[in-house]
């Protein structure tokens, strides 16, 4: 379109670019639009920061180093990040989400987490807070929502193949993914026992995952929607209360 404005501040964060917008407060469409004349460098060339952003982030990493130098346990195994859906180290924050839900009140059946939103592995030794926001960098909230076993069956059948894969907490899944799509869950449990299509399930999770991230739309159809704390502290939290972690794999999620 001949009005519409392109505004660039160069590539690989080189640059903090500003733009103003006037809006009209009878219309409440867009009055005005400017870019800002001058950049503001943050690099200069050859990784060299910009000596104001330089002494910037020396200021705050004083501060930032109290925090994520804090020692939350320690973990005797090597926990690797990776999508596979019953990886130790994403069950472990599954775990923690399925806990953190039932201690808030929320009743909670089950708790999943999106596979790609592991970021770091753990080694062996003491887990700092600052490692475990390596792992999980994103400053997701926590939520609950209410879904019925159907909606949670939806849920079960993106795991299986039509969308992202998932970390689990509180039930278990066997699937095939040569069965057509919508019928490759062929045994799913909440709590031991099978799941219900007509009951109403309490489910933690990120609010990422419940606004569709990763193709998973079920979550978004559910009620009494809860929000809670950032999934790094509650992680953090669960792992100060079972230091040292040993963590294994359990199949809960089976594929035929």
């Amino acid at each position: 379109m001949n009005d519409t404005k392109i505004f660039q501040a160069g590539a690989n964060s080189e640059n903090l670019g500003r733009v103003e917008l006037t809006i009209d407060p009878a219309t409440k469409k867009v009055a005005a639009v400017k870019g800002s004349e001058a950049l503001l460098t943050v690099s200069t060339g050859a990784a060299e920061p910009h000596p104001e952003i330089a002494k910037l982030v020396a200021e705050r990493r004083v501060e930032a180093d109290k925090y994520a130098t804090r020692v939350l346990g320690r973990t005797e195994e090597f926990l690797q990040a990776d999508r596979d859906m019953n990886n130790p180290l994403g069950n472990l924050v599954a775990d923690a989400l399925l806990e953190y839900g039932r201690r808030q009140g929320w009743q909670t059946d089950l708790a999943f987490y999106n596979g790609a939103g592991l970021r770091a592995s753990i080694g062996i030794g003491e887990i700092t807070y600052g490692k475990l926001a390596e792992v999980l960098p994103f400053q997701n909230s926590v939520v609950s929502v209410d879904l019925t076993g159907a909606q949670v069956k939806e849920v079960f059948e993106g795991m299986a193949g039509s969308a992202g894969r998932l970390f689990m907490a509180g039930g278990t899944m066997v699937y095939r993914f040569a069965e057509p799509a919508g019928k490759r869950v062929l045994e799913a449990t909440v709590g031991g026992a099978p799941l219900d299509p007509a009951r109403v399930y309490r489910v933690a999770t990120i609010d990422y995952l419940h606004g569709g991230g990763d193709g998973h739309t079920g979550f978004g159809r559910g009620t009494n929607l809860i929000y809670g704390d950032v999934d790094v502290d509650a992680v953090a939290a669960y792992i100060q209360e079972r230091s040292p972690l040993s963590p294994k794999s359990p199949g809960r999620v089976i594929a035929r």
